[in-house]
C-alpha cells in the first residue's frame, strides 16, 4: 500500500476540499486533557495513602511529567516534515524521560514528605499515559506529513 492509497481526511466529506492536517496546537489540547483527566484518580489515590501530602505529590509528578511531554510533542511538532524528524524524537526522549527521571530521583532522595506520599510511583503511571497519549498523536502528525510529502514527489 503507497501513501496515495491511504484514506484522507477533508471537511464535510468533500473530496474536492483538500485534506485537513491535525493542528499542532489540537494536539497539545489533547495531551493537556489526558493529563490532567488523569489527575483526580491519582489525587485520591494520594490522599487515601498520605492526606494532602498526597494530593500535592500527584499534581507535582502530573505537572512534571505532563511538561515533559508537551515539550516533547512540541519538537515533534515543529519539526515534522523535516529530515530531521529523527533528531527531533530523539530530543524529545531525552525531554519525555529525563525530566521526570530526573526530578523523581531528586524528590526521592530528599527524604520530603513528597517522597513519603509516593512521588516516584505516581511519575512513573503518569509518564507512561504521556507516553501512550504522546506517541498517538505523535505518529497521526508524522503520517499526516509523510502523505503530504509522498504527494508532492
Amino acid at each position: 500500500m503507497t501513501f496515495e492509497e491511504l484514506p484522507t481526511v477533508t471537511r464535510n466529506g468533500n473530496p474536492n476540499q483538500r485534506p485537513t492536517q491535525p493542528s499542532s496546537a489540537w494536539s497539545c489540547v489533547l495531551l493537556t486533557t489526558a493529563m490532567v483527566s488523569a489527575f483526580p484518580v491519582f489525587a485520591v489515590f494520594g490522599y487515601w495513602r498520605s492526606g494532602y501530602s498526597g494530593i500535592v505529590a500527584s499534581a507535582v509528578a502530573g505537572g512534571v511529567c505532563g511538561i515533559a511531554a508537551l515539550m516533547s510533542l512540541l519538537l515533534m511538532c515543529l519539526l515534522r516534515g523535516s529530515p530531521y524528524l529523527l533528531h527531533a524524537f530523539l530530543l524529545g526522549m531525552l525531554f519525555r524521560m529525563g525530566l521526570p527521571l530526573a526530578v523523581g530521583v531528586a524528590l526521592s532522595r530528599s527524604g520530603s514528605p513528597l517522597a513519603d506520599a509516593g512521588i516516584f510511583g505516581m511519575m512513573v503511571v503518569y509518564y507512561l499515559l504521556g507516553l501512550f497519549v504522546e506517541t498517538l498523536l505523535s505518529v497521526r502528525l508524522v503520517a499526516s506529513s509523510a502523505r503530504r510529502i509522498a504527494k508532492i514527489s
